[in-house]
């Protein structure tokens, strides 16, 4: 399986409620349309400080519910 990165604007993020490490964010990859990432960054990275930045993420990966929410890639 080949990895297929693509970079995306944080366009939302909060935290999850019953996790001390993850982050649910909303991110917008252009042509590639919207997705709701989980990442389990939230003892590194304030919610507030990621909105409106870009990062590469994994995108073709398939989507896994983690504490009951979508992540639709990493």
């Amino acid at each position: 399986l080949k990895v297929q990165l693509v970079v995306g604007t944080v366009i939302e993020c909060e935290e999850v409620p019953k996790s001390d490490k993850l982050l649910k964010m909303q991110v917008d990859f252009g042509e590639f349309g919207r997705r709701q990432i989980l990442a389990g960054i939230r003892q590194h990275f304030l919610p507030v400080d990621l909105i409106g930045k870009q990062y590469v993420f994994v995108f073709n990966l398939k989507p896994r519910a983690l504490l009951g929410i979508e992540s639709q890639g990493m």
